[in-house]
């Protein structure tokens, strides 16, 4: 169950009274037990899951579903048992989509709340700064963020990554195919932190390998006005990426288009997020993007995937139900990162820290078919740097707005070289 404040932070529900207790107090005591309020205590059976989303912030469309479907996954266990006949606490906070705050946020629910997992935010800066805190505590933790370098150098031996990353978003879409197609010279626009980074590196090493010539643009978080950037891009420029979030990326395809830089340089994106309805897209017609989870389910119509959105209350299209809201395409990676800690549980028998060394262990390694558990697809935690390979879903967004697929791109030729065997660590 999740246990929050009326602001939204943690907090925790009074234990209820047993039968025996409150005949205690029966006769005379009913008021003072309709006042009585019990110091919150951990149950003898539970596991508490933190969770540092991104409620509010330049993330807080992405934090919104990665709450939404945490809770919906927890909810989904306890109904079933639990994990490992242990009823999971969920403990959320929120980020600011802060790295600052996020580290805070990390302490807060591994100290206080006494977290025996952490899943993390979409913020790779969050990440970042908390990937040394769960070391030092020694919980796993699963960030949604998509810089290469969580399961890379920056990464250790606690931390694993539920989803894909921008390094296998590349891998997908940088093909000699596609330098054919928009040119060699081209120009990365990108987020001026870890993750616009992260994208900037994967994109640049592997254009270099097809002779492209690269000028980069970093860009702050929030930039309402990019034309001063495009009007100084080099006159042979034949395509551009944008490295960009959200609103961000809706404010840069409308310039890019409003400017006359559309009509002739092409385009490519990472995910384009949900953060507003498809038609806000359509300033980005031509663009080539990726995708890991189709947001309409007619690209993914799956039994698993059916029962999935279901789950988390998902339209065809992809909208909440009852709402407006799209999510990013990674909108499974919260969801799976509870099935990884379920599976790796039960599997190694942990009941607690003292058990930690063997959960490691038996995730390293650990391959997954398809299911309601995890919806994505068939996948293995690569044993070296606790990553997984996804399929991914390469699209160009048409004038509606919509991402047309043209094809898939399998999890296998997804993956590249192991940075560092994070197995030589000792646990």
């Amino acid at each position: 169950m999740t246990l929050l404040t009326e602001k939204g932070k943690p907090g925790r529900q009074p234990r209820k009274l047993t039968r025996r207790q409150a005949l205690q107090l029966s006769g005379g005591g009913l008021v003072a037990a309709s006042l009585l309020r019990v110091p919150p205590a951990r149950a003898a059976r539970s596991i508490i899951i933190g969770h540092q989303a991104d409620l509010t912030g330049v993330l807080a469309y992405a934090g919104f579903w990665n709450d939404r479907v945490v809770k919906a996954a927890v909810k989904r266990v306890n109904e079933a048992g639990g994990i490992g006949g242990a009823e999971v606490v969920l403990v959320t906070d929120d980020t600011e989509s802060d790295a600052r705050t996020g580290q805070r946020i990390a302490r807060k629910l591994i100290d206080s709340d006494k977290a025996d997992f952490l899943i993390g935010s979409n913020h790779s800066g969050v990440a970042f700064s908390s990937i040394p805190i769960v070391k030092e505590s020694k919980i796993l933790y699963f960030p949604i963020a998509r810089a290469r370098e969580v399961t890379g150098d920056r990464g250790n031996r606690y931390v694993f990554r539920s989803g894909g990353n921008v390094a296998q978003e590349a891998q997908a879409m940088v093909t000699p195919e596609l330098v054919k197609a928009m040119g060699k010279n081209w120009v990365l626009f990108f987020e001026d932190y870890s993750w616009g980074h992260s994208l900037r590196d994967e994109w640049t090493s592997r254009l270099k390998k097809y002779d492209a010539k690269i000028t980069n643009v970093p860009t702050p978080l929030r930039t309402s006005d990019y034309v001063p950037y495009l009007m100084n891009i080099p006159k042979d420029t034949t395509a551009i990426f944008a490295g960009l979030l959200g609103a961000d990326l809706v404010g840069f395809a409308q310039q890019f288009r409003d400017t006359g830089f559309a009509s002739r340089i092409k385009a490519a994106a990472p995910m384009v997020t949900g953060i507003t309805a498809p038609d806000a897209w359509a300033n980005a017609k031509g663009f080539l993007t990726v995708a890991e989870m189709p947001v309409q389910l007619k690209n993914k119509n799956t039994e698993a995937n059916k029962q999935f959105r279901q789950l988390i209350q998902m339209e065809d299209d992809g909208r909440e139900v009852g709402g407006k809201r799209y999510p990013a395409e990674n909108f499974s990676d919260a969801w799976e990162a509870i099935s990884w800690i379920k599976r790796g549980v039960e599997k190694s028998g942990w009941k607690d820290k003292n058990g930690t060394a063997d959960l490691i262990k038996a995730l390293e390694g650990m391959s997954v078919e398809e299911s309601v558990d995890f919806p994505q697809g068939n996948k293995t935690m690569r044993a070296e740097d606790h990553q997984v390979f996804l399929d991914h879903y390469v699209r160009r967004i048409n004038e509606k707005g919509e991402g047309v697929i043209e094809h898939r791109v399998p999890a296998e030729e997804c993956q590249y070289p192991v940075d560092m065997d994070l197995r030589r660590e000792s646990i």
